[in-house]
């Protein structure tokens, strides 16, 4: 049985809204390759954004 095997490009995407789906993606059982993360929309206040990350 072969697994299936999801690429995932993140650009443009919000980061919140792409977690949400690759965390469904992973508890389904399938790998997740995500591909130009450096180009990820992070939302919200700069101040919020630099404690939380």
């Amino acid at each position: 049985m072969s697994q299936k095997v999801v690429v995932v490009d993140c650009r443009a995407h919000l980061l919140g809204r792409l977690a949400s789906y690759l965390a469904k993606e992973l508890l389904n059982g399938r790998k997740v390759v995500c591909v130009r993360t450096e180009e990820l929309n992070v939302s919200g206040s700069l101040f919020r954004n630099k404690y939380r990350f």
